[in-house]
């Protein structure tokens, strides 16, 4: 799954702030590095900002053979959020478009999203991050 957003303003000075979040009932949730190949347990209630390489994060789903997993690459966003809310779901929210934009300009951010089996999960979304660094950046509209 992608999910691709585009911000153009026509306003002189302009800070748009767009979240995207996903909520799982998931038991674990990892962040993976596909420059090391490691794959590192998260802890509840952390802050994550972008490095040179893609971010990558796992969520391993509660009673269900497969996990999810989610990439972004690090111009596109600001930050990522992930915290456990009171009913124990893992939710990650990912700030987007969040830097300062002149009139005209035209901004996108892309999150892609797969579903893997839950045998080598962390393994699938290594090779999977890698080969998005492959593709093309999408500057149709």
């Amino acid at each position: 799954l992608s999910l691709l957003v585009s911000v153009e303003t026509h306003l002189l000075d302009t800070w748009p702030r767009i979240s995207v979040v996903s909520q799982f009932a998931a038991e674990e949730l990892f962040r993976v590095d596909p420059a090391s190949g490691t794959c590192d347990q998260v802890c509840d209630n952390i802050v994550i900002r972008p490095s040179e390489d893609m971010c990558c994060i796992l969520h391993r789903l509660l009673e269900a053979p497969i996990s999810y997993v989610e990439i972004m690459p690090p111009s596109d966003f600001r930050e990522l959020s992930i915290r456990r809310d009171s009913a124990g779901q893992l939710r990650a929210e990912w700030h987007i478009l969040a830097d300062f934009l002149e009139k005209g300009v035209i901004r996108r951010s892309r999150l892609q999203t797969i579903f893997v089996p839950r045998a080598n999960d962390s393994r699938l979304a290594q090779a999977f991050c890698a080969a998005l660094k492959q593709l093309p950046l999408p500057l149709t509209a």
